[in-house]
Parts: C-alpha cells; structure tokens; sequence
C-alpha cells in the first residue's frame, strides 16, 4: 500500500489473522491453513 501511495497499512495484519482464532498460535495455525489450500489449489490449476 505504500508503494501506491495508500498510507501504511502493515498495522492490520494481526487484526485480520485474528479473525481465526483469538490465540495468536492458533491463528496463525489456521491462516497457514488456508494459505496451503489455495497454493494447493492454484498448483493443480498449473499442472492441468
């Protein structure tokens, strides 16, 4: 956001992660997740 000229915004990231869990570990845990499912799922969209 800061190359666009938008302001910083890197404050929000924990703001976000914690909409999983309130437990930072937790949280974490369960946005990686996440994150693992959709490269999952964009590699098998590649390999097609």
């Amino acid at each position: 956001m800061e190359l666009y000229a938008c302001g910083d915004r890197s404050g929000n990231t924990w703001a976000y992660i914690r909409q999983y869990a309130t437990d930072p570990l937790a949280a974490i845990m369960r946005a990686m997740k996440t994150i693992e499912q959709i490269l999952t799922f964009i590699g098998e969209l590649q390999a097609v």
